[in-house]
């Protein structure tokens, strides 16, 4: 069994890869994808999920070229990313889960964004190789809505870690200043 210790070096590791990886998605190949479905969003950033019709239309409407775009380039792409960002969260929350004993008990949470991501991921190849029924439509749907909801709670619950750590350190700060 692979045992990983977190330490702030691989949290700032995972964190790099993250950003990286979501900065080439963002500014490059969502943009292509973009252009390849006449400006139509496409599925991975439809937060609330996409109703059937919807994803008939990404399907019927993305070019062949954008099709190959999207399951050779973008897909492994985001394969990366929920790897990534989930050992990132894992290793923060682990971290601060020294100081914050709460956490002991959730820091595995973000494995659910790369589980419901990489769902996501799957049945979007599937629908853009041949296999678009109502039932891969919807349920893909679902993976995007739980995915983002997950990602939601997690990114959450690391930014009040951060407030806390902040506020923290203008106490001590101030406490220091009056002494």
């Amino acid at each position: 069994m692979i045992k990983l210790k977190f330490n702030a070096k691989m949290t700032y590791i995972f964190l790099i890869l993250a950003v990286s990886v979501y900065l080439v998605m963002m500014l490059v190949t969502i943009p292509q994808l973009r252009h390849e479905m006449n400006g139509i969003e496409v599925f991975d950033l439809r937060a609330l999920g996409y109703s059937l019709e919807e994803g008939r239309a990404i399907i019927e409407t993305i070019t062949p070229s954008g099709r190959q775009f999207y399951t050779h380039v973008q897909l492994p792409l985001d394969f990366i990313y929920p790897f990534s960002i989930t050992m990132f969260c894992i290793s923060f929350l682990k971290q601060a889960s020294n100081r914050y004993k709460i956490l002991k008990a959730i820091w595995w949470l973000p494995i659910f964004i790369m589980l419901f991501d990489y769902t996501e991921n799957i049945f979007i190849y599937l629908m853009l190789n041949g296999h678009a029924s109502d039932f891969m439509i919807g349920f893909s749907s679902a993976m995007t809505v739980l995915k983002s909801m997950s990602s939601t709670v997690i990114y959450s619950i690391i930014l009040i870690i951060l407030m806390l750590k902040i506020a923290d350190r203008i106490a001590k700060s101030v406490r220091k200043g009056s002494e």
